[in-house]
């Protein structure tokens, strides 16, 4: 064995003790972790006896104080007569109390509100009748329909010592759990109350878990329940420990009672227990293996190392690695003398070496640029983007030429920043401070990219880190290893244009040869720019207007049919605008072409303005072409739906429907607009552009002062409606062709009207009376919800105010409120300022919001209802039942009413579960005090049972429909006699 070997074993065998002390160590806590789990248990089953024992005591002094009045016993009268001057003291404690007969009929009793009568505290066969004395029932006695209680009896004898009455008080239900509640017990333990015939009265906590722990472990101490004392000792249940403790109950005068048991688990413990003394194992383990492995390493270190390095030195020098040295300056001097000698012969063969390498490196580096010029000659063919090519190049140069890095630039038009086109190689962070300015007075323009823009000649630094043109970029050069960088001018048509950085990671990387040879390189990329340039020329002559600079009608299609296949794979809408300037040939003929070009130019201008939601602003004029001499098209896509539509055109021919002032003279552009949807209208481009230009030149000039056309074929009349719906809201609005009429509500104990609901009613010119529930989600999707809203409220208002003559004082008039209406923040506002105007009070406005509504409109709706409740509006809400029923928001929201959905209170007499719910809506109500209102009454029986349950006010068909405000008036009689002058 090697002395490494010995040492090894001699360390292993020292740490064999401490391992056999660590397993001592962990049998000693495991036992004590138990011993520790006993002694808590009969702590906690100590305390816990003591308290069920105050319990049952106080329960035998109770008994026993009424057991001293004669005339309790003499007759139901006269104890219903007299128990009642006890109850405040005894019903403090105890749920029921009172005296039975002795064959269990109960004389009379009294309990707390809320608690059931038990059926009778009858004494079973256990129960000795000549042993007279304070004692609980054998069983726990059940209350009608509840769980069961534990009775106290305490039996009166008459002087033969017969069993007459007997005297009982039934202990809180929950008595047990909520005295073990408060005591801290460890996971998974609980406490079990048993009664005398070994029948759970209770336990804590009453889980799944613990009831079916509780039945093993009852079955397991079976032997050991009933003794006198405390008991305690382990089991084991599904392999896991338990520590058990049990004790009964012997309180005064109750010699046979109940016996409490807690069982404590011990595997998390135990499980800790072994955790920790793993982890100790771990600790000693790894101090092991870092004894051996220092052992290990400090052999290596005074005895190999040394040989090993001339001899790694030795296989390095075969492999050609010259550069090699041994590096011995300690140990014996043999070993020294021979690691110096070594080293002298390795530097004496690494400088032969390099002269030869310098030498192969030049002649390498110059063929690979001439491979670099043949990649770039060809990609000069392959490529017709300048971007490409660009990036080709600065590709070809960092692959094949073995640059550190390369970029190229180009000058932009309007900017004095040089913009980054292409990049190519690992730059690090160098890549994020690239910007080169154009203006020599800046320290960026000032360097070798800048400089070769303005001299149109190579830059060149061998010493990056010495180089004071580098000075910007200084700090991310060296951080990536930069050792020397060149930049070369790319010109087209003689003019510098942009220009070429290469970045090397070795001094002295551009001698004069390679700098002609790259020289060459980039006039072979900028001669590639100029040939693009020309077909970019010819390109944008074809698809792109000249006037406007914007496409053409053949680029517009066909960025439409891809528009179209996207729009065609995602599922979703496409839109095409043809935009009619009609008067602009007019304006050309009367003040000249150059005024008719001027008008385009500037619409095109406000064209390319514009900021839709469904056009991207960074692509704007990839959506816009000119179609045409006075026309000019646009493509929204990626429509959900059509319903953004309208604003966006109303948005456009705002935008460019303004005056223009060309010269001393304002022109007013007449801008018709047409739209065709794919894939409603058409599935093409070319038809889609078609019927969008046809509604906008024909469509428009079918009606005066219209401004925009759908088109129109009759595919999608439902679309059609919809728009053709919207539009008619918008001027019903404007021509106030809403109307409101109501509904009464009526007061279940009186029976008369208490107040009304406002309903919106809607009489369409050319289609009659239109249902609220087919124009509602309309204006609500549109928000126009908010003006019919406050139109209606005002409508309200000055109609209330108009029969405060025929109306009691405190006759309340509501009006619905949507949640687009409670988001606006000028809301309550809005209210103040109706109540003003209209002269109406506040406390005849009640304002009904939808349960859903509330939760929608998120925080502000606190504020926006506490400040109409300020105003002394009353506030109700409607729909109860069908949202969310938070108890949360109805506590939070200062409401005074709910309105119970209709749609409980017409299965009324239908489902039983209707009535349940109608039930606990108006228990819930009642208990926050607030009013209910049930809606949708529609039969007697509905309205008898709704009185019955509390309701306060009804309202449905069965009362009365909704009618307009004279016919409403009239139900209150003829209008009182003008007051006499």
């Amino acid at each position: 064995m090697s002395l490494r070997g010995r040492l090894l074993l001699l360390i292993g065998l020292t740490l064999l003790p401490a391992f056999g002390l660590m397993l001592i160590v962990g049998r000693i806590q495991h036992d004590a972790i138990r011993n520790e789990a006993e002694r808590y248990a009969l702590t906690l089953i100590q305390a816990q006896a003591a308290n069920q024992i105050e319990m049952l005591n106080e329960a035998h002094v109770t008994l026993d104080l009424l057991a001293r009045i004669p005339q309790m016993v003499q007759s139901g009268a006269t104890c219903r007569n007299l128990l009642p001057q006890y109850a405040d003291r005894v019903l403090a404690r105890f749920n029921e109390i009172g005296i039975a007969r002795a064959d269990g009929k109960i004389l009379c009793s009294m309990h707390k509100p809320g608690s059931r009568t038990i059926d009778h505290p009858i004494i079973t066969d256990a129960d000795d009748p000549s042993d007279m004395g304070f004692r609980l029932s054998n069983q726990g006695v059940s209350a009608q329909g509840g769980p069961r209680v534990l009775t106290a009896l305490y039996p009166l004898a008459n002087s033969q010592g017969r069993l007459h009455h007997i005297l009982f008080a039934t202990l809180p239900q929950h008595w047990f759990t909520n005295s073990v509640s408060q005591t801290p017990l460890p996971p998974g333990a609980f406490f079990t109350l048993l009664g005398h015939d070994r029948h759970v009265l209770a336990r804590y906590p009453d889980s799944a878990q613990s009831r079916s722990d509780a039945r093993a472990l009852l079955e397991r101490i079976q032997p050991h329940l009933g003794q006198a004392t405390s008991w305690t000792g382990r089991t084991r249940l599904d392999g896991h420990e338990w520590a058990v403790t049990s004790t009964a109950l012997d309180a005064k005068a109750m010699p046979d009672g109940p016996q409490i048991i807690v069982a404590i688990p011990l595997a998390t413990a135990m499980r800790d227990a072994a955790h920790a003394f793993y982890w100790n194992l771990g600790v000693l383990a790894v101090f092991a293996l870092a004894a051996l492995a220092f052992a290990w390493y400090s052999g290596g270190m005074l005895i190999l190392r040394p040989v090993r390095r001339l001899m790694g030195a030795a296989d390095m020098i075969a492999t050609g690695r010259y550069a090699v040295r041994t590096g011995i300056r300690t140990g014996p001097s043999e070993i020294i003398a021979l690691g110096r000698a070594f080293d002298d012969m390795a530097g004496a063969l690494e400088a032969r070496i390099r002269e030869d390498e310098i030498h192969r490196v030049r002649i390498a580096r110059l063929n690979r640029i001439y491979r670099m010029l043949s990649a770039i000659n060809g990609a000069i063919i392959r490529i017709r983007d300048r971007d490409q090519l660009l990036q080709e190049t600065c590709r070809i140069v960092v692959e094949q030429g073995h640059f550190g890095f390369a970029w190229a630039g180009l000058i932009e038009q309007g900017s004095d920043i040089l913009g980054l086109k292409a990049h190519a190689g690992d730059a690090g962070e160098f890549l994020d401070a690239i910007r080169v300015s154009l203006d020599p007075e800046h320290p960026e323009g000032r360097g070798l990219a800048g400089n070769a823009i303005r001299s149109g000649e190579p830059q060149i630094a061998n010493h990056v880190e010495d180089d004071p043109r580098l000075t910007p970029w200084r700090r991310e050069l060296n951080a990536v290893g930069i050792r020397s960088a060149a930049a070369f001018p790319l010109r087209v048509h003689g003019m510098t244009v942009g220009v070429l950085v290469l970045y090397a990671r070795e001094h002295d990387y551009f001698d004069e040869q390679e700098i002609t040879l790259l020289d060459e390189l980039a006039a072979d990329s900028s001669l590639g720019l100029e040939h693009i340039a020309k077909d970019q020329q010819i390109s944008f002559l074809a698809n792109w207007d000249t006037l406007t600079q914007l496409p053409n009608r053949d680029l517009f299609e066909d960025r439409l049919r891809q528009a179209l296949h996207r729009a065609q794979r995602h599922r979703r809408h496409t839109a095409v605008l043809g935009i009619s300037v009609v008067n602009q040939p007019a304006i050309s003929d009367r003040m000249g072409r150059a005024v008719g070009d001027r008008l385009m130019l500037e619409t095109a201008s406000r064209l390319g303005a514009l900021a839709l939601e469904r056009v991207p602003g960074v692509a704007l004029t990839d959506h816009i072409a000119r179609l045409g001499n006075h026309d000019f098209g646009l493509v929204i896509s990626d429509l959900e739906g059509t319903g953004d539509l309208v604003t966006a055109l109303r948005m456009i021919h705002t935008a460019l429907a303004g005056s223009i002032v060309i010269g001393r003279e304002a022109v007013d552009p007449d801008v018709r607009i047409g739209v065709a949807v794919y894939p409603r209208d058409a599935e093409d481009a070319d038809t889609l552009v078609h019927h969008a230009l046809f509604a906008a030149h024909v469509q428009t000039s079918s009606e005066q002062h219209r401004h925009t056309a759908f088109y129109s074929a009759g595919e999608d009349t439902a679309a059609q409606a919809r728009y053709a719906l919207e539009a008619a809201l918008r001027t019903a609005i404007e021509l106030q062709q809403f109307d409101l009429e109501y509904q009464p509500r009526i007061d279940a104990r009186t029976g008369r009207i208490a107040s009304a609901e406002a309903l919106i009613r809607w009489q369409r010119p050319g289609h009659g009376r239109v249902p609220p529930n087919a124009f509602i989600s309309v204006l609500e999707q549109t928000g126009l919800i908010v003006k019919v809203g406050e139109w209606a409220m005002q409508r309200a208002l000055e109609q209330r105010l108009r029969m405060r003559d025929r109306l009691p004082d405190d006759f309340v008039i509501s009006v619905n409120a949507s949640s687009q209406e409670l988001q606006a923040t000028d809301y309550v506002a809005r209210t103040r300022r109706l109540l003003r105007f209209t002269g109406a009070r506040p406390e005849w406005l009640e304002i009904e919001i939808t349960e859903s509504g509330l939760v929608d409109s998120g925080g502000s709706t606190l504020e926006q209802l506490t400040g109409l409740k300020n105003l002394g509006v009353r506030l109700s809400i409607d729909d109860f039942g069908t949202g969310y029923s938070s108890l949360s928001y109805l506590r939070q929201f200062p409401v005074d009413a709910l309105k119970i959905d209709q749609a409980f209170v017409r299965e009324i007499g239908r489902a039983e579960d209707a009535l349940l719910i109608v039930k606990s809506i108006i228990g819930l109500a009642k208990a926050l005090n607030l009013s209910v209102i049930a809606e949708g009454v529609e039969t007697a029986a509905q309205a008898q049972t709704l009185k019955q349950e509390g309701c306060d006010e009804l309202q449905g068909f069965h009362f009365g429909r909704p009618l307009r405000a004279e016919a409403f008036e009239a139900l209150f009689g003829p209008p009182p006699p003008p007051a006499c002058a």
